[in-house]
C-alpha cells in the first residue's frame, strides 16, 4: 500500500530550528509503516536512508540512519557537520570488544585487488562517469539510485552521497571528476570532497578506485592525490580503513 499524498506533519521547537517534516509512505511487506523525513531548509541533509528522526530535549536533531546516530546542535545543522556520531552496528559481537587490543595492528590505507561491490566496507566511491565499470555498480545498486541521480549535473569536483540501496554497502559517494586540463588542484579539492562526504563514523571503512584515472589524469597523479586526502581521512579517524582498488 503505498501512499502519494500524505502532506506530513512539521515540527520545530523554536523559531530558531529549520522544520522537521515527516511524511507517511505507506505499509510495506516485510518493512511495515515506512516514513520519510526532511528538512526543507536543509535538502541535502537526510535522504532516503534515515529510518528515524527528531529533535530531543536539548533541541538537537538526532536521527538514525543505516545503524549510525546522529546528532546535530543547532550551530552544526547549517554546516552539516554532526556533533556526534555513533556507530551502532560497531559495538556488535567480539569485534568490538577487541577493537582496542587490535589497533596496533590496523592498517588504515590498503592496496587490493577485486571488484568494488565485493568488498566489505561501508561505502564506495565513485567517479560520476558513464565507464562501463560504474554503470556495472549503478545497475547493481538498483533503479532506486536513477532519481537520485537524473537531475544531477555536477561541476567539476562535486559529490553527491546516495544510498547505495541493493549493495552490501551502505552509501555511494559520485565525485565528479575534473580533466587534466583543468588542473591538479581542483583534482585535490574533488578528493577531498569526496572523503569528507563519506561522513566520518566509528570504524568507517572507504573503497574507491584512484580519484581521477576515469577523467584521464596519469595513475601517478590520480593515486597521489587521492592518497593525500585518505591520508587525512584516517588521521581524523585512527579506526577508519581506506581499500585502494588497483586494476
Amino acid at each position: 500500500m503505498i501512499c502519494e499524498d500524505d502532506p506530513g506533519w512539521v515540527y520545530q521547537p523554536t523559531t530558531q530550528h529549520p522544520i522537521l517534516r515527516v511524511r507517511y509512505r505507506g505499509y510495506f511487506s516485510g518493512k511495515g509503516r515506512v516514513f520519510e523525513w526532511d528538512l526543507p531548509d536543509y535538502p541535502g541533509l537526510l535522504d532516503r536512508g534515515i529510518c528515524w528522526a527528531g529533535y530531543d530535549s536539548l533541541g538537537q536533531l538526532i536521527f538514525a540512519r543505516l545503524g549510525v546516530l546522529y546528532r546535530y546542535r543547532l550551530e552544526d545543522i547549517a554546516t552539516g557537520t554532526p556533533t556526534a556520531v555513533i556507530d551502532l552496528e560497531g559495538i556488535e559481537g567480539p569485534a568490538a570488544m577487541d577493537l582496542q587490543a587490535n589497533q596496533e595492528e590496523h592498517e588504515p590505507i590498503q592496496f587490493v585487488e577485486g571488484n568494488l561491490p565485493d568488498l566489505n566496507v561501508r561505502t564506495l566511491i565513485l567517479p560520476f562517469s558513464e565507464t562501463p565499470w560504474v554503470r556495472q555498480i549503478r545497475r547493481l545498486a538498483g533503479d532506486l539510485l536513477i532519481p537520485d541521480l537524473r537531475d544531477w549535473t555536477p561541476t567539476p569536483s562535486e559529490v553527491r552521497r546516495t544510498p547505495g540501496y541493493y549493495l552490501r554497502q551502505h552509501d555511494l559517494v559520485h565525485v565528479r571528476e575534473p580533466s587534466p586540463d583543468q588542473g591538479i588542484e581542483l583534482l585535490k579539492k574533488a578528493c577531498f570532497a569526496a572523503f569528507e562526504t563519506a561522513k566520518f563514523s566509528l570504524n568507517s571503512s572507504v573503497a574507491l578506485k584512484p580519484i581521477g584515472l576515469d577523467a584521464g589524469w596519469p595513475p601517478e597523479e590520480a593515486l597521489a592525490a587521492t592518497m593525500e586526502a585518505a591520508s587525512r581521512f584516517v588521521a581524523i579517524n585512527p579506526t577508519a580503513t581506506v581499500l585502494i582498488v588497483e586494476d
